[in-house]
Order: structure tokens, then sequence, then C-alpha cells
């Protein structure tokens, strides 16, 4: 972060209003972040509020953004990413941060990939998925689906492998292993 300390304390306090005064908006990534780690809204707003900006991306395809950390009243540490003013405040993903992972198993020196969106300054991160398709007409569930995904916004990348066995799961399989409900919004 190459920016004078009191503009990203001005940056950081006008975030803090938006939030508290709920002018902001939530990407369909982030919410869906949410639910998986089961995080609701008024905890990502009190991490809002007691958080500090580890990060900023003055050039992200959103505009300018900032990683935030922040922890709730229960003492949950929470990590958001969103838009840096001017209005609209947008939380582009929020996630509970990991500790970092020991390996002890001799490197392959793999290198982590950038993000392709033009200007996310993050990097893709194994994980699996819930992948969701509509294949004739029927909205599809696949779960435990292997991705990349970028830690800064949420771009997910599939792999040839993944996308071939997509297909011949979406030929092959007769009954599904689960039904999940399908909530109609309207």
């Amino acid at each position: 972060m190459s920016e004078r300390p009191d503009r990203l304390a001005a940056v950081l306090e006008q975030i803090k209003r938006e939030a508290q005064r709920g002018e902001f908006r939530v990407t369909q990534h982030a919410q869906q972040e949410m639910v998986e780690e089961e995080i609701t809204l008024d905890e990502v707003l009190e991490a809002i509020s007691k958080s500090e900006i580890l990060e900023h991306y003055p050039e992200h395809r959103r505009g300018a953004c900032c990683l935030l950390n922040g922890v709730t009243n229960e003492r949950r540490a929470l990590h958001v990413v969103c838009t840096s003013p001017p209005p609209p405040l947008i939380l582009i993903t929020v996630y509970q941060p990991k500790p970092p992972e020991v390996d002890n198993a001799p490197s392959k020196e793999k290198q982590a990939m950038k993000c392709s969106i033009r200007g996310c300054p993050g990097e893709y991160e194994e994980r699996t998925i819930v992948h969701t398709v509509k294949y004739r007409g029927d909205v599809l569930v696949i779960d435990h689906v292997p991705a990349e995904v970028c830690a800064v916004c949420g771009d997910v990348l599939l792999t040839p492998e993944t996308v071939r066995r997509i297909e011949v799961l979406l030929k092959t399989t007769g009954r599904p292993a689960r039904n999940v409900p399908l909530y109609e919004f309207a």
C-alpha cells in the first residue's frame, strides 16, 4: 500500500459510515461465501465497524477496492473485500481467514496463478465449489467440484478435466444423489 495513511484512514471511515447506514450492495459471490461459511450480514457489518485496511487495490475491475480485516462481537475474524469510495459500497467477497497451511512434503514449486480479471491483484486457490448449471430446462446443483477460485474477487476457473467430468455426469447420471430445494424469490 503506497497511499498516504491519512487518505486510507479517510477511505476506511467512509466505508464504515456507508456500511452502518445500509448504503451498500453485496455481490452474488459474497452472499454465496457468507452462506457457505455461515456468516451473517450482521456479522459482516460488525467486522467492518471494527476493521482495518490490510491491502488497497486501486486498479481493480470494479474500481478501487480494499481488503478489510475485522472481528465480530463474538471475536470471529473476517476478511471483507469491498470497493473503496466513491459510493456505492460493494461487498465483493467475505470469508473467514484460514491459518496458513504447513506442508512438509517436498516442494514442487507450483507457482500460484494470478487472477485473470484485469486489475484484480488476487491469485487463484484450489477449492471445491458448489456448481450450478441449467441443463435442459432444469437447475442442477453439483457439489464438491474442484475449481480454482480467486481469493480477492471470487472469479472461478475449471480445468478441462473438470469440465469433461461434468459433461459425462450430465449425460450418464440418472437420479441425483440428493434432491435440493429450489426457492422462487418472486
